[in-house]
């Protein structure tokens, strides 16, 4: 893992959940049935409606192989999918994509979403 860059930090909790359960190939109730919780919340978080306990940050975080910190907040290591070293947890999704065109699509699709991200806090403060 490397350290925060900056760009994935600016995303909410949802954001950055639902782009490791996408970077994972995992559904929004696969991810619940690894955490211990209800597919429910995975959905209102990722849409941003709630704001995850500490405890279900723990175990979203441990489903998804992040760190805490990471998911929660945005600091700390990145994943390492991040950097487009590892691919997806799932046994039938292929470990290595099948082309380098796959991992520069999934790198920029992060950083747009970084971007929109951003792009939205700002409007939502001048707002």
């Amino acid at each position: 893992m490397k350290s925060e860059s900056g760009s994935l930090g600016a995303l909410s909790v949802g954001v950055r959940l639902k782009l490791a359960r996408d970077m994972r190939g995992l559904t929004m109730t696969e991810v619940a049935d690894e955490a211990g919780i209800a597919a429910s919340t995975v959905n209102v978080i990722e849409k941003g409606q709630k704001q995850p306990r500490g405890d279900t940050v723990e175990r979203l975080a441990r489903a998804l192989d992040v760190p805490r910190c990471w998911l929660a907040y945005g600091d700390g290591p990145v994943p390492d999918w991040a950097q487009g070293i590892s691919g997806p947890k799932r046994p039938d999704v292929p470990a290595n994509p099948p082309g380098a065109d796959d991992v520069d699509l999934r790198r920029k699709v992060a950083e747009l979403a970084a971007e929109v991200s951003a792009l939205r806090a700002i409007v939502e403060r001048s707002s």
